[in-house]
């Protein structure tokens, strides 16, 4: 897990430049083409409640809730946040679809882990 502006969760993709383009990392990291994600500190939310689900539905539920927890601070506006931090192109920091849909899905797997949400 990383932390990222005051959250704590886990950050998109490894070992991999930020922006492909070299002009576009070098435009967005001070004169460095060759930023990558493990370089910056940056919190997904939908990747990090998705790593929620698969702790609870692996067996681990309290590293689930761990994750859970940690991602209600990114809630605004009755979302959650995309990202803690705004990369023009990638992720947004604004409130997303896909981070409050997995936030559901996890609290939905944390309260019955046998139980898909969608299941009767």
């Amino acid at each position: 897990m990383t932390e990222g502006n005051g959250y704590k969760g886990y950050g998109p993709y490894y070992n991999e430049p930020v922006y492909e383009n070299k002009a576009l990392n070098r435009h967005q990291f001070d004169g460095s083409e060759n930023t990558e994600w493990d370089d910056i500190n940056v919190v997904w939310s939908e990747g990090s409640l998705g790593a929620a689900a698969a702790w609870i539905r692996g067996g681990s539920p309290e590293k689930g809730l761990e994750i859970i927890r940690n991602m209600t601070e990114m809630s605004v506006d009755g979302g959650l946040v995309y990202s803690s931090v705004n990369l023009p192109y990638l992720f947004s920091d604004y409130p997303s679809v896909a981070g409050t849909a997995w936030f559901i899905i996890a609290c939905e797997l944390y309260s019955d882990p046998d139980k898909l949400f969608w299941s009767e």
